[in-house]
């Protein structure tokens, strides 16, 4: 019992190995590519470097408005008169 129990836990480690050095699969569907199965870690990574896309996009975009700015001095000026 306790060896059978030790040939399965071996057995996963050794998919577990497999599993690391898995490069993308493409998956067909009528002939073309429908879907991708990758390891984790490189979806984890994908998805970190999409959200820096965001990020930088956004910042982009924010940059190009123009932007209504006036010298400190002024608003010191104003907050003072309230």
């Amino acid at each position: 019992m306790k060896a059978q129990r030790e040939r399965k836990v071996s057995s996963v480690k050794r998919v577990s190995r497999k599993a690391r050095r898995m490069t993308p699969a493409v998956l067909l569907k009528d002939g073309k590519p429908a879907f991708v199965v990758l390891d984790i870690r490189d979806y984890r990574e994908i998805l970190d470097k999409l959200d820096d896309l965001e990020d930088i996009q956004f910042v982009d975009r924010l940059n190009k408005r123009p932007r209504k700015t006036r010298p400190f001095e002024e608003y010191l000026a104003e907050r003072e008169a309230l």
